[in-house]
């Protein structure tokens, strides 16, 4: 038979049903294959398919009846992301000769929870693949922090709930592991849909599509989140990369704080950016990695009196209090002292002796990904793609440029942090429909402060973009933006702020979204100007 695709590349920038709606993010629309596909997929053209597999590689149904060959069911229509379903090594071995025969690049492979070790295995074989973790069958309160850990040891970047599990809290805690999360439907595509989930597995397409299509322009269904640049500088009020800024980044409430770590002469992990003192500590000009921890904890900064570099292991005790405040710990070894695999020794041992394990995230480039992985396998992991391309102006070069990224960090379970000038909606589209995480950072610079003038109107584009998250200098601007709508005891809608409280909306509108479900949205006004759609979860008349 003739190979389905002559290169990975054609696989992964085919044209993918996109949905034109106005919402942000959208949730991807999937389905099982099962009696009568692809005829059916054809015209109700989901996003993405699963593959119930057998050991033959021919795709059953759910009532385990035989549907047609995998090759089949792929040859017809080249317009959904496959999802291959797992139960055994057996079959991962003959579907990793059937994905190299056929240049498939762009597919994930889901197995059981109860199984994960066939996912690990089988990535081995495929590492262009993603991975999903099927959690159904963890029923309806289970551990999610240690289910999430699991997924990441077992290279999954998502996970697959029931609809019984499905609520705003575990989507949110999932989110905050950096998973996406795919829910089953079962008719109940409106509830799970504004209850923040990334992909629906419905047995109606258009029905999701339909619901998408009553709601207004820039609708997130979703959080977006704002991460604080270097802890929460406050307008450069505050120390970057101190405890007093990481612990005000917790107190107000915002969704982590990204840090810079470096290593010392004896092996002691700081929290600081820059390669050498010059400008910012006193004494005379040193590369940081050449001092000793005493040589450097006794230095003064010279933009903060009384302000000193601060050890990892103290900053991760002083923010203990904080368990759902994420710290992104990038690891920054200087190229001249590339000790990543020393640096992330001792980086494990701090998380060990600190509890710190659910509340913290590993962050770095491809090259260093791999020591991380294998030394702190169940931590969530954010791999830095940089690059500064041209953003995409139409849907095959979104494609294009994904594939590309994707290629850099293949082989290391990862999310993807890319630069600002990737803010763009057909990448963040491109990249949601195969469930990747992007986050965008907004700005980098070290040798100067950003302003919120240059900065402004690119970070209100991370919440048009459809991109999960920003990392921001300026996060102080969004501190005053709902997150999310909700009902109060009357069942009138408020806004939910970052500290919990209830605020009255200036404006709501109750949408219709069909089959007996309505949902109340507001709309917000970003710092810049951009505006946005707010909702509530779902709810019957």
């Amino acid at each position: 038979m003739k190979p389905i695709y002559e290169s990975m590349k054609e696989s992964f920038c085919r044209d993918i049903y996109r949905l034109r709606s106005n919402v942000v993010a959208a949730p991807v629309a999937t389905v099982f294959a099962d009696v009568g596909f692809p005829k059916t997929a054809a015209q109700t053209r989901p996003q993405t398919v699963f593959f119930r597999l057998d050991e033959n590689l021919n795709v059953l149904s759910g009532g385990g009846e035989t549907v047609a060959p995998l090759y089949d069911c792929l040859s017809v229509g080249k317009f959904f992301v496959p999802v291959f379903c797992l139960e055994n090594d057996e079959t991962a071995e003959k579907l990793s000769d059937f994905v190299y025969y056929n240049a498939l690049g762009d597919a994930a492979l889901c197995v059981p929870y109860e199984k994960r070790e066939v996912l690990e295995q089988a990535l081995r074989l495929m590492p262009m693949l993603r991975g999903m973790l099927d959690c159904r069958s963890l029923g309806n309160a289970p551990d999610w922090l240690f289910a999430a850990g699991q997924a990441w040891k077992s290279h999954a970047i998502s996970v697959v709930i029931s609809k019984e599990q499905c609520q705003r809290a575990v989507a949110d805690l999932l989110h905050e592991r950096l998973l996406t999360v795919w829910c089953e439907a079962d008719g109940e595509d409106a509830r799970v849909m504004f209850d923040g989930v990334d992909g629906v597995i419905t047995d109606s397409a258009p029905r999701v599509y339909s619901i998408l299509e009553r709601l207004p322009q820039h609708s997130l269904l979703d959080r977006y989140r704002v991460f604080a640049h270097k802890g929460f500088q406050n307008g450069y009020t505050l120390a970057e990369n101190s405890i007093t800024a990481v612990r005000a980044g917790a107190e107000h409430a915002l969704d982590g704080a990204e840090i810079d770590v470096k290593l010392t002469t004896d092996n002691i992990p700081f929290v600081i950016h820059n390669p050498s003192t010059k400008a910012m500590l006193k004494g005379e000009e040193r590369v940081v990695e050449t001092l000793s921890s005493a040589e450097l904890e006794s230095r003064e900064r010279t933009d903060f009196a009384g302000e000193y570099t601060d050890r990892l292991e103290a900053m991760l005790q002083a923010t203990a209090a904080y368990p759902h405040f994420p710290i992104f710990i990038e690891f920054k070894p200087a190229p001249q002292f590339y000790h990543i695999e020393r640096m992330t020794h001792e980086i494990k041992g701090i998380i060990e002796r600190t509890g710190a394990e659910y509340r913290v995230a590993a962050l770095n480039g491809p090259e260093g990904m791999a020591y991380i992985q294998r030394l702190l396998p169940t931590l969530p992991k954010l791999n830095s793609v940089w690059e500064k391309p041209e953003p995409p102006t139409n849907a095959e070069q979104a494609n294009e440029m994904l594939y590309r990224f994707s290629q850099r960090i293949a082989g290391t379970p990862a999310v993807m942090l890319v630069e600002d000038v990737m803010v763009n909606r057909l990448f963040g589209e491109a990249a949601a429909a195969r469930g990747i995480l992007t986050v965008v950072w907004t700005r980098s610079w070290y040798f100067k402060h950003s302003t919120w003038e240059e900065d402004g109107e690119r970070s209100d584009e991370g919440f048009l973009s459809g991109f999960y998250a920003t990392i921001s200098d300026h996060a102080e601007h969004y501190l005053d933006i709902p997150v999310r709508i909700d009902r109060n005891r009357e069942g009138d809608p408020v806004g939910i702020m970052r500290d919990g409280t209830e605020r009255p909306l200036k404006n709501k509108t109750l949408f219709d979204l069909g089959n007996g479900y309505s949902a109340w949205g507001t709309e917000i006004v970003l710092p810049h100007g951009a505006k946005i759609h707010l909702f509530s979860g779902a709810f019957r008349k």
